[in-house]
């Protein structure tokens, strides 16, 4: 049964089909994920002087979901700064993977080591 109710843009079924896609995917995962939006600075350990700016999607206990404007090699691995207000915590991670997005973003999954 599909009820449409004024000011709503989705229907019934359409918002359930989401979140169960939604949900599908995030079963993968077995510990808390926050959706947290900080500014990330990475630089590789080859080229310490040159960086890549990024926002932060998620934050886990063993990782961070990036958003940024580069494509990130698998497997390479970064210092990174997530500034938290006006300081700065260093953490080593490592690209898990890196989806190209729309518009020329990507989105990744970085591991700390």
């Amino acid at each position: 049964m599909t009820v449409n109710r004024p000011g709503l843009h989705f229907t019934d079924e359409e918002l359930e089909s989401i979140l169960d896609a939604a949900h599908r995917r995030s079963d993968r995962r077995l510990e808390a994920r926050y959706a947290v939006f900080m500014k990330v600075t990475l630089r590789a350990r080859e080229a310490p002087f040159a960086s890549v700016s990024a926002f932060s999607r998620e934050l886990a206990p063993s990782g961070i979901g990036l958003l940024h404007t580069v494509s990130l090699n698998t497997g390479n691995c970064y210092d990174a700064d997530i500034h938290v207000g006006e300081t700065c915590i260093a953490k080593e991670v490592r690209v898990a993977w890196c989806t190209p997005m729309d518009d020329g973003w990507f989105v990744s999954g970085c591991i700390f080591v």
